[in-house]
């Protein structure tokens, strides 16, 4: 009967991706979130593709019907004052849905070009040499929660962007 795994010489001829570190970097953000830091985790839809279902005579058939704009998450660390927080906390309020005075949000939404950011991702080796870089134009996607524990780890937030354009 024949089998892939004959034997472990055969596993090891096989070179299997890695996961890499990343950095990423928001030019506008307050310093230090300025320059490069690095993310925790991210996750970068690639495509995403949306069918459609039409019925024919004896069964059904799905079709490809659009392209979604895709999204990234990221994880990342924030300093002792919360500078990230604060800044993606106003770009989700004032920034997003500015009103007429400091205290007033949501009066109306703001042009797409006022409310995208630069968002740059640089994937690293284990030498830390960049290996590739992008540049993203987002905004912040749905909700985005203040977090806090009871015990010393790091500041950690969760954000989904949604892309909307390359630099």
């Amino acid at each position: 009967m024949p089998s892939f795994l004959n034997n472990i010489t055969q596993l090891r001829s096989i070179a299997f991706g890695k996961q890499h570190f990343w950095d990423i970097r928001f030019p506008d953000a307050d310093p230090p979130f300025s320059e490069w830091f690095p993310a925790a985790d991210v996750t970068w839809g690639v495509a995403n593709v949306v069918s459609y279902s039409t019925e024919f005579y004896l069964s059904s058939y799905d079709f490809p019907q659009s392209y979604q704009s895709n999204q990234v998450q990221i994880t990342f660390f924030d300093d002792i004052y919360r500078t990230l927080e604060h800044w993606i906390e106003k770009w989700m309020t004032e920034d997003m849905f500015p009103g007429t005075n400091e205290n007033e949000y949501g009066l109306y939404v703001n042009f797409l070009e006022d409310i995208a950011r630069e968002l740059i991702i640089q994937k690293l080796d284990f030498e830390k040499e960049p290996i590739k870089t992008d540049s993203l134009w987002v905004f912040p996607e749905g909700q985005f929660d203040f977090r806090g524990t009871s015990d010393s780890s790091p500041i950690q937030h969760s954000v989904n962007f949604k892309i909307v354009g390359r630099a």
